[in-house]
Protein backbone atom coordinates (compact mmCIF):
# COMPACT_ATOMS: atom_id res chain seq x y z
CA UNK A 1 0.00 0.00 0.00
CA UNK A 2 1.65 3.52 -1.18
CA UNK A 3 1.77 5.35 2.33
CA UNK A 4 2.48 8.61 0.83
CA UNK A 5 0.56 12.05 1.21
CA UNK A 6 -0.93 11.48 -2.25
CA UNK A 7 -1.39 7.47 -2.64
CA UNK A 8 -2.11 6.04 -5.96
CA UNK A 9 -4.95 4.53 -6.57
CA UNK A 10 -5.15 0.54 -5.67
CA UNK A 11 -7.42 -1.50 -8.39
CA UNK A 12 -10.04 -1.91 -5.62
CA UNK A 13 -10.48 2.13 -5.03
CA UNK A 14 -11.69 2.24 -9.19
CA UNK A 15 -15.12 2.78 -7.97
CA UNK A 16 -14.72 4.82 -5.69
CA UNK A 17 -12.72 7.13 -7.55
CA UNK A 18 -15.44 6.70 -10.17
CA UNK A 19 -17.84 7.84 -8.14
CA UNK A 20 -15.94 11.37 -6.77
CA UNK A 21 -15.18 12.25 -10.80
CA UNK A 22 -18.96 11.71 -11.57
CA UNK A 23 -20.17 14.07 -8.44
CA UNK A 24 -17.58 16.76 -9.37
CA UNK A 25 -18.60 16.72 -12.55
CA UNK A 26 -21.92 16.37 -12.74
CA UNK A 27 -23.09 19.52 -13.74
CA UNK A 28 -19.98 19.82 -16.27
CA UNK A 29 -21.04 21.11 -19.96
CA UNK A 30 -20.30 18.18 -21.37
CA UNK A 31 -21.67 15.63 -19.02
CA UNK A 32 -25.01 17.35 -19.16
CA UNK A 33 -24.79 17.64 -22.30
CA UNK A 34 -23.76 13.25 -23.00
CA UNK A 35 -26.96 12.73 -20.09
CA UNK A 36 -29.66 16.35 -20.12
CA UNK A 37 -31.94 13.81 -17.90
CA UNK A 38 -30.37 14.36 -14.36
CA UNK A 39 -31.35 11.11 -13.24
CA UNK A 40 -29.65 9.24 -16.41
CA UNK A 41 -26.61 11.04 -15.95
CA UNK A 42 -26.64 9.85 -12.01
CA UNK A 43 -26.92 6.65 -13.53
CA UNK A 44 -24.94 6.08 -16.24
CA UNK A 45 -22.22 8.91 -15.54
CA UNK A 46 -20.11 7.01 -13.07
CA UNK A 47 -20.25 3.89 -15.18
CA UNK A 48 -18.74 6.22 -18.06
CA UNK A 49 -16.14 7.53 -15.46
CA UNK A 50 -15.76 4.13 -14.32
CA UNK A 51 -13.78 3.13 -17.63
CA UNK A 52 -11.89 5.96 -17.78
CA UNK A 53 -10.67 5.91 -14.12
CA UNK A 54 -10.19 2.41 -14.69
CA UNK A 55 -8.33 3.11 -17.81
CA UNK A 56 -5.83 5.42 -17.12
CA UNK A 57 -5.52 3.09 -13.39
CA UNK A 58 -4.09 0.63 -16.13
CA UNK A 59 -2.35 2.68 -18.58
CA UNK A 60 -1.41 5.78 -17.17
CA UNK A 61 -1.62 7.21 -13.22
CA UNK A 62 -4.30 7.73 -11.01
CA UNK A 63 -3.68 9.82 -7.72
CA UNK A 64 -6.07 10.70 -4.81
CA UNK A 65 -6.21 12.10 -1.56
CA UNK A 66 -6.79 10.48 2.02
CA UNK A 67 -10.28 9.81 2.23
CA UNK A 68 -10.96 10.25 -1.20
CA UNK A 69 -11.85 13.88 -1.38
CA UNK A 70 -10.04 14.56 -4.68
CA UNK A 71 -8.70 12.18 -7.74
CA UNK A 72 -6.95 12.52 -10.53
CA UNK A 73 -6.05 10.79 -13.81
CA UNK A 74 -3.20 11.36 -16.08
CA UNK A 75 -2.43 9.99 -19.48
CA UNK A 76 1.53 8.74 -19.56
CA UNK A 77 4.01 10.75 -22.45
CA UNK A 78 4.14 8.22 -25.31
CA UNK A 79 0.95 6.59 -23.82
CA UNK A 80 -1.80 8.70 -25.85
CA UNK A 81 -2.80 6.51 -28.39
CA UNK A 82 -6.11 4.22 -27.09
CA UNK A 83 -6.13 0.82 -28.97
CA UNK A 84 -9.02 -1.54 -29.04
CA UNK A 85 -7.33 -4.17 -26.53
CA UNK A 86 -6.42 -1.63 -24.01
CA UNK A 87 -10.48 -0.30 -24.37
CA UNK A 88 -11.84 -3.33 -24.00
CA UNK A 89 -9.35 -4.10 -20.69
CA UNK A 90 -10.85 -1.28 -19.42
CA UNK A 91 -13.97 -2.39 -19.82
CA UNK A 92 -15.58 0.00 -22.34
CA UNK A 93 -17.03 -3.06 -24.67
CA UNK A 94 -19.11 -3.88 -21.61
CA UNK A 95 -21.12 -0.13 -20.82
CA UNK A 96 -24.66 0.16 -21.66
CA UNK A 97 -25.65 1.15 -25.11
CA UNK A 98 -26.72 4.36 -23.10
CA UNK A 99 -23.29 5.59 -22.89
CA UNK A 100 -22.66 7.68 -26.25
CA UNK A 101 -18.95 6.30 -27.08
CA UNK A 102 -19.61 7.02 -30.77
CA UNK A 103 -20.51 10.69 -29.73
CA UNK A 104 -17.46 10.91 -26.94
CA UNK A 105 -14.74 9.86 -29.23
CA UNK A 106 -15.92 12.10 -32.53
CA UNK A 107 -15.90 15.22 -29.51
CA UNK A 108 -12.71 14.53 -28.63
CA UNK A 109 -11.40 13.79 -31.98
CA UNK A 110 -11.82 17.39 -32.26
CA UNK A 111 -10.75 18.64 -28.98
CA UNK A 112 -7.53 16.53 -29.29
CA UNK A 113 -6.45 17.85 -32.56
CA UNK A 114 -6.72 21.58 -31.27
CA UNK A 115 -4.67 20.77 -28.06
CA UNK A 116 -2.09 18.22 -29.81
CA UNK A 117 -1.49 21.15 -32.06
CA UNK A 118 0.34 22.92 -29.06
CA UNK A 119 2.41 19.75 -27.57
CA UNK A 120 3.07 17.64 -30.64
CA UNK A 121 5.76 15.45 -28.40
CA UNK A 122 5.27 13.51 -25.69
CA UNK A 123 3.33 15.47 -22.67
CA UNK A 124 0.96 13.95 -19.27
CA UNK A 125 -2.36 14.71 -20.70
CA UNK A 126 -4.38 15.87 -17.37
CA UNK A 127 -7.50 13.97 -18.64
CA UNK A 128 -9.84 13.83 -14.99
CA UNK A 129 -8.95 16.08 -12.14
CA UNK A 130 -12.41 16.02 -9.59
CA UNK A 131 -12.91 17.26 -6.00
CA UNK A 132 -15.52 15.89 -4.11
CA UNK A 133 -18.82 18.55 -4.41
CA UNK A 134 -18.90 18.55 -0.31
CA UNK A 135 -14.67 19.30 -0.02
CA UNK A 136 -14.69 21.95 -3.10
CA UNK A 137 -13.10 25.30 -2.03
CA UNK A 138 -10.59 24.19 0.04
CA UNK A 139 -7.42 23.73 -1.59
CA UNK A 140 -7.71 20.30 -2.62
CA UNK A 141 -7.53 20.55 -6.36
CA UNK A 142 -4.30 22.77 -6.49
CA UNK A 143 -2.45 20.24 -3.94
CA UNK A 144 -3.16 17.23 -6.27
CA UNK A 145 -2.65 19.28 -9.33
CA UNK A 146 0.63 20.12 -7.59
CA UNK A 147 1.63 16.53 -6.80
CA UNK A 148 0.95 15.32 -10.67
CA UNK A 149 3.14 18.50 -11.82
CA UNK A 150 6.00 18.02 -9.62
CA UNK A 151 6.07 14.14 -11.27
CA UNK A 152 6.28 16.01 -14.38
CA UNK A 153 8.74 18.02 -13.78
CA UNK A 154 10.97 14.99 -12.50
CA UNK A 155 10.45 13.62 -16.32
CA UNK A 156 10.60 16.92 -17.95
CA UNK A 157 7.55 16.70 -19.62
CA UNK A 158 5.50 19.54 -20.71
CA UNK A 159 1.51 18.74 -19.05
CA UNK A 160 -1.59 19.41 -21.31
CA UNK A 161 -5.31 19.55 -20.51
CA UNK A 162 -8.81 20.39 -22.05
CA UNK A 163 -11.65 21.55 -19.62
CA UNK A 164 -15.37 22.82 -20.77
CA UNK A 165 -15.90 25.19 -17.71
CA UNK A 166 -15.63 28.57 -17.62
CA UNK A 167 -14.59 28.57 -14.21
CA UNK A 168 -12.16 26.24 -14.37
CA UNK A 169 -10.17 28.91 -16.62
CA UNK A 170 -8.34 31.22 -13.86
CA UNK A 171 -7.84 28.00 -11.98
CA UNK A 172 -5.66 26.49 -14.13
CA UNK A 173 -3.86 29.94 -15.15
CA UNK A 174 -3.09 30.53 -11.26
CA UNK A 175 -1.43 27.23 -11.22
CA UNK A 176 1.25 28.09 -14.44
CA UNK A 177 -0.81 27.04 -17.17
CA UNK A 178 -1.04 28.69 -20.21
CA UNK A 179 -4.54 29.27 -22.31
CA UNK A 180 -3.62 28.23 -25.70
CA UNK A 181 -7.23 27.17 -27.31
CA UNK A 182 -10.10 28.56 -26.84
CA UNK A 183 -12.44 27.29 -29.26
CA UNK A 184 -15.94 25.82 -30.08
CA UNK A 185 -16.89 22.39 -31.18
CA UNK A 186 -18.79 22.35 -34.23
CA UNK A 187 -20.91 19.57 -33.78
CA UNK A 188 -22.00 20.39 -29.92
CA UNK A 189 -21.98 24.00 -30.14
CA UNK A 190 -19.88 22.96 -26.50
CA UNK A 191 -16.76 25.50 -25.69
CA UNK A 192 -13.54 24.50 -24.86
CA UNK A 193 -10.06 25.87 -23.59
CA UNK A 194 -6.68 24.01 -23.94
CA UNK A 195 -4.37 24.68 -21.39
CA UNK A 196 0.01 23.47 -21.62
CA UNK A 197 2.40 23.81 -19.14
CA UNK A 198 6.18 23.45 -20.46
CA UNK A 199 8.65 22.36 -17.74
CA UNK A 200 9.48 24.91 -15.07
CA UNK A 201 13.10 23.64 -15.13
Amino acid sequence: MDDSPVPALQHDEIGRAADVIARAFHDDALTVHLYPDGRERARLAPLMFAALVRYDHLFGQVDRLPGFTAVATWVRPGETTETPERLARAGFDELPDEVPLERLDAFFSVVERAVKGVAPGPHWHLRLLGVDPDHQGGGLGTALLNHGLGRAETTGHPCVLETFSERNVPFYLRNGFDLVVDDTEPATGLRFWGFCRPPQR
